[in-house]
């Protein structure tokens, strides 16, 4: 028999495999880069546990601008000595007045409490949207990875079969015969190392989108759309209208705008208010109680009028 060259033997299988192998049947249920990041938006815990601060933190501001409720007394006596009677009967309200002093500052702390745990959950949306965006990606391309690796391994495993039969043909060496050997091993180590990528990939999306989900029931669609998409591109600093000619990058401006505009550093300044605000409010009630009530009085001797009364605590 003529005496065939391994190459040429290589590219005559390589085309045959991607007509003959049978492709793997993916799942019908598909899942977009936007419905992802949808996903982990409405399931990661950590935006659960951080809505739940933000409700926390309205709840001590509806607390803290609360004004005290008066209080309403009443007071009699009904005295007697030898037959004559002595007494009288008060009716006063009062008010502590701390709060004119102590109101304002906690509302302020409690405000700036809100912002700062809205900030928060800004932070933390964003990490969220940038780890599933993340994830989504290395998970739609190493499953791609392993297609191409499983094939390709295909035609080595169909490429070795053949060579055992040519080199018993004598149409081939026993050298070449074992780099052929070679190259199999080497690519099915490759696609075994691909699949076990697109395995932990898998799992690392499936954790961000859903928790309580051991495995995805999903594909990862095309994303190359999604990322022609303008919600994914970023607005460079200072850039020019013309898309041909960008102005060009200023480190400064880009700092200071980071500086400015990151949401976990408008978070920390947003604390950082919050807890300034509420040791301001903490000196303020380190001011003596302090209360008044006014009332009527009347004596069983007729006598009769408005009482005024002031308590100061030390």
């Amino acid at each position: 028999m003529k005496h065939i060259h391994p190459v040429a033997c290589l590219f005559f299988l390589l085309g045959f495999s991607i007509v003959a192998i049978p492709q793997e049947t993916k799942s019908t249920q598909t899942l977009t880069l936007q419905q992802a990041v949808a996903r982990a938006l409405e399931n990661y815990p950590a935006l659960h546990i951080q809505r739940y601060e933000i409700e926390q933190a309205l709840g001590q501001k509806t607390t803290a601008g609360l004004l005290p409720n008066p209080v309403l007394s009443y007071y009699k006596e009904d005295l007697d000595l030898s037959g004559q009677k002595g007494g009288e009967e008060i009716f006063s309200t009062g008010l502590p007045l701390n709060f004119l002093w102590n109101r304002w500052p906690q509302v302020n702390a409690a405000n700036a409490q809100v912002e700062a745990e809205n900030l928060s959950l800004a932070n933390v949306q964003r990490l969220v949207k940038f780890e599933a965006q993340k994830a989504f990606v290395e998970c739609y391309y190493a499953a791609q990875s392993y297609e191409a690796w499983q094939q390709a391994a295909a035609v080595f495993q169909q490429a070795a079969t053949a060579g055992k039969i040519r080199l018993t043909d004598g149409d081939i060496s026993g050298y070449e015969q074992q780099r052929i050997a070679l190259e199999q091993q080497r690519y099915q180590k490759a696609a075994g190392e691909a699949q076990l990528e697109l395995i932990n990939s898998r799992r690392r999306l499936s954790f961000l989108l859903d928790p309580t989900q051991s495995e995805m029931q999903f594909e990862p669609a095309e994303v190359k759309s999604d990322f022609r998409n303008n919600n994914f591109q970023d607005n460079a600093i200072g850039q020019s209208e013309s898309r041909t000619s960008p102005a060009p990058v200023n480190l400064e401006k880009l700092l200071a705008h980071a500086l400015q505009n990151r949401p976990d550093l408008q978070a920390a300044r947003a604390t950082s208010r919050s807890r300034q605000a509420a040791l301001s409010a903490a000196k303020w009630q380190r001011l003596p109680q302090a209360s008044v009530s006014a009332g009527y009085k009347k004596q069983v001797d007729d006598f009769k009028g408005a009482v005024v009364q002031v308590n100061l605590g030390f």
